[in-house]
């Protein structure tokens, strides 16, 4: 990554520079480098502030919270011990973002059910769009009666739409690009746990730099 953000200066590639940081970031505490990893993000947060990934970057931090305290992060006690006090920050923590386990839907409850079923802990967005992934890619070839050739399958996959664990999902035909619900959470214990429970959403959201809409 180091390496990759060195070539996006030298080639003047801003837009994939602008998400550098947050992926070492992510990468710092996935090697258990938790207080480093989380500053790195607090840092990304206050440089892209007034950017669309600033916002991803919260994600991210939400996350890394969230998973560390329900423990799907096999972390040592001395780690978790060095960083109660930044963990304890996040209850009432707000983000906004495309999923939340706790999603009120059936077709999410099911979702849910099934994947802690088969791992032992919560689906979370990354899980989510291997799933979304997956099914875009079965319904097209449904489409196109099994031609794996690529421009068949785009052009099945252009403007299909379809009701997923986060809600509704569809593929721009101009952009192909996801358009989903993005909703605004906050940090609440429920059942025990914590969860990014949604108290607000904005529908159909397309990527502004994308659509061409500010």
């Amino acid at each position: 990554m180091e390496k990759f953000r060195d070539r996006c200066f030298a080639d003047g590639d801003l837009y994939s520079l602008s998400t550098v940081d947050g992926v070492l970031a992510v990468s710092e505490v996935l090697q258990g480098n938790i207080r480093h990893g989380i500053r790195l993000l607090q840092d990304s947060i206050l440089k892209r502030n007034a950017e669309a990934c600033a916002d991803w970057y919260r994600l991210f931090l939400c996350e890394i919270y969230l998973q560390i305290i329900g423990g799907s992060e096999n972390l040592s006690f001395g780690t978790l011990l060095r960083n109660l006090p930044i963990l304890l920050k996040m209850l009432g923590m707000v983000t906004a973002g495309p999923y939340s386990a706790a999603h009120d839907s059936a077709v999410n409850k099911a979702y849910v059910a099934a994947f802690e079923n088969a791992n032992n802990f919560r689906p979370n967005f990354v899980s989510l769009a291997g799933y979304d992934g997956m099914h875009l890619i079965y319904e097209a070839l449904k489409k196109t009666g099994g031609n794996s050739d690529g421009a068949a399958l785009l052009a099945a996959m252009r403007g299909m739409a379809w009701d997923c664990p986060r809600g509704p999902m569809s593929i721009d035909p101009q952009t192909r690009d996801v358009v989903n619900n993005i909703h605004i959470r906050k940090v609440e214990k429920i059942n025990g746990q914590l969860y990014n429970a949604e108290f607000a959403t904005y529908e159909a959201v397309k990527d502004p730099l994308k659509s061409g809409t500010t």
